[in-house]
């Protein structure tokens, strides 16, 4: 949906600029910029897209140079958004680029799934921008970079960036990130941090993160437990089920346990004798055993 803010039109777009953006705001049309002559004597390259927009192919690189040759040199970034950019000027554009570029299907066919990464394009450039916003709108139409494009155009993106609505917003969003502690969306502290946090209790994240380790196929820590439900050893399990165990197959239900440390060595061996042990005393040093799932508590 197009955003109410400015719009830059002049004598080669229809006027519907608001009052906040100067009358004489106007985007260089691609014919304006573009060597008219070099592109009559040019042979058209052939560029092949996808559904989703993507151009591939021997001549995708060029495509892509020139479509970002064009957003620096005619498109201002005093558009508030892509869907703002008017119709006609967009027809334009597409013209100009038809004028050098053609597709493996027709170019109405085409255009829907291209244009999906103009929006992100012009964007991109306005993001490399705002690092050179003041304070007040008079700072930052002051800072203009007049070597790079046209004053009036940088007066219009200033408008846009001081109206109180992306005041709130840059507001809202600083007091976001001062909140931040790492780089990822896991949460404020590391793995390591949290690992050192047992007791804890478990969020979301935590059991994301478990839900990871599962997928990936890691060791998990486990505790083994009697029929009474009571820890009668710790120990790791891997993630693969199934396999071959002390000559035999573990079944559904099942899982290959590495035994680290016996608190209970009275306890007997679910379906003993596992290689010659009966008890977990026969086991106390270390080793694998298969044990009820149902019977596995994994630590956190």
């Amino acid at each position: 949906m197009a955003s109410p803010t400015s719009q830059p039109s002049g004598s080669t777009l229809p006027s519907s600029q608001p009052p906040n953006v100067p009358e004489s705001v106007q985007p260089d049309t691609p014919s304006s910029t573009t060597p008219s002559e070099a592109t009559n004597n040019t042979q058209k390259l052939l560029v092949e897209v996808t559904k989703d927009g993507i151009v591939y192919g021997d001549n995708a690189n060029a495509w892509k140079k020139r479509v970002s040759y064009y957003f620096r040199a005619s498109i201002p970034i005093s558009y508030a958004s892509w869907s703002g950019v008017d119709v006609s000027f967009k027809d334009k554009l597409w013209e100009a680029l038809m004028k050098e570029f053609y597709f493996s299907v027709p170019d109405y066919k085409a255009r829907p799934y291209v244009e999906k990464g103009f929006a992100q394009k012009l964007r991109t450039r306005k993001v490399k921008y705002r690092p050179l916003l003041k304070a007040t709108l008079e700072e930052s139409i002051a800072a203009c970079p007049t070597e790079e494009m046209d004053p009036l155009h940088w007066r219009g993106f200033c408008i846009n960036k001081h109206t109180e609505k992306q005041k709130e917003i840059k507001k809202k969003n600083a007091a976001s990130r001062k909140r931040w502690k790492t780089t990822h969306c896991l949460g404020r502290r590391s793995y390591a941090q949290n690992k050192q946090n047992p007791g804890k209790k478990a969020r979301r994240v935590d059991a994301w993160k478990r839900g990871r380790n599962v997928l990936m196929g890691v060791f998990l820590k486990v505790l083994v437990r009697h029929t009474n439900k009571e820890v009668v050893a710790s120990g790791v399990v891997d993630a693969e089920n199934g396999g071959i165990c002390h000559g035999r197959e573990v079944d559904d239900g099942e899982v290959k346990v590495y035994v680290e440390k016996v608190f209970d060595g009275s306890t007997p061996i679910y379906d003993g004798p596992q290689n010659s042990c009966t008890t977990l005393e026969d086991i106390a040093d270390g080793g694998y055993l298969i044990w009820l799932k149902a019977r596995l508590r994994f630590e956190r």
